[in-house]
């Protein structure tokens, strides 16, 4: 029989309740404070990749 550890189950409730996290490097979930204070939490813009090239021209 197969079974779920903690943080397992732990993220497919937070999953099922709708909030906001993420999963750290031990597979823990992770809830920001502002997810749980009611604020909106945006997210940082990554700059996307462009050649050198691209650039010099």
């Amino acid at each position: 029989m197969f079974k779920n550890t903690k943080h397992e189950l732990q993220i497919s409730q937070l999953w099922l309740m709708g909030l906001p996290f993420f999963v750290n490097a031990r597979g823990r979930p992770i809830v920001t404070r502002a997810a749980l204070e009611g604020r909106k939490v945006e997210e940082p813009t990554r700059p996307t990749w462009q050649p050198r090239a691209m650039l010099m021209g």
